[in-house]
């Protein structure tokens, strides 16, 4: 019998918790409803067309005046990509050697670093 209580107040205890968040989650959701309203949506999209409207306007402007667009935009591509494979390999041409560690009765002594940078050998003295 007093198992039977017990199993009862944890149970309603639970359903009170439960309660509780579903009125916090739904507080939350309302909250977050009033903030992204359709109106803010219908705005972005009516934004977004406008955006459209314009690079069309401009791409016609640009086209009666014999200049193409399209080719323009490939020329910008291929030159982006240009880069973008000269820095790769740059970047694959960059090798760098970890120093040497000397031991502890090596210290006072100058330790030498090599580090290569684009094939070239540099040496740098560094002092303990």
């Amino acid at each position: 019998m007093i198992q039977d209580q017990i199993i009862q107040i944890e149970n309603a205890q639970m359903k009170k918790d439960a309660l509780v968040v579903l009125e916090q989650g739904n507080a939350v959701l309302k909250k977050l409803n009033e903030e992204v309203s359709i109106e803010k949506w219908e705005k972005v999209s009516d934004d977004l067309n406008d955006v459209r409207e314009q690079q069309n306007e401009i791409s016609e402007f640009l086209n009666t005046r014999g200049i193409d667009q399209q080719a323009f935009d490939d020329e910008i591509n291929n030159e982006l990509a240009d880069l973008e494979n000269n820095l790769l390999k740059e970047n694959q041409n960059v090798e760098a050697e970890l120093p040497s560690v000397k031991s502890k009765k090596d210290e006072g002594e100058n330790v030498n670093v090599n580090v290569n940078v684009n094939k070239e050998e540099e040496k740098v003295a560094v002092e303990n």
